[in-house]
């Protein structure tokens, strides 16, 4: 009872101290198409903060290929927008997966910006698509974006 009394004195303090300013996950069906977009659409407010962002993979031990291919689309809040191929290692040089794995699937958290600055304030959107080889991706089950503060300040 004694450590269940600090388990949620715990609990309470780090859900208090959270920095996370955005935590959304798509799950993907069957397979992921050429024309299926993951949209996230987020707003950051306090530019003088660093933020880290983190993207995380779950998907299939049965997944063909050692890394997934996407095209990231970033819109910003005054209206420019910028888009750029990103390689997302699932797998190292022998073939071992790189995440976490248990019974058939396996979860990869990669880190897409690490204290990095916005410089404008308002509505950021992030527009993910698969750009692999084939128009049908299976074995990919779902990608989390994870928007958090970090402790450094300018």
């Amino acid at each position: 009872m004694k450590y269940l009394i600090y388990f949620i004195l715990f609990a309470t303090i780090v859900s208090c101290t959270s920095k996370e300013v955005y935590n959304k996950t798509y799950t993907i069906g069957e397979v992921w198409t050429y024309n299926d977009s993951l949209v996230y659409d987020y707003t950051i407010q306090d530019t003088l903060i660093p933020y880290n962002l983190f993207l995380t993979i779950t998907h299939g031990k049965d997944y063909k290929y050692e890394n997934l291919y996407v095209n990231a689309s970033t819109l910003f809040p005054d209206g420019r927008r910028t888009s750029y191929p990103v390689s997302l290692e699932l797998a190292d040089d022998h073939g071992q997966w790189v995440g976490q794995c248990s019974g058939s699937e396996c979860t990869t958290e990669i880190g897409m910006a690490n204290n990095a600055y916005f410089q404008k304030p308002g509505k950021y959107q992030l527009v993910l698509k698969q750009f692999s080889r084939t128009d049908t991706l299976s074995g990919i089950r779902s990608l989390q974006l994870q928007i958090v503060q970090s402790d450094i300040k300018k």
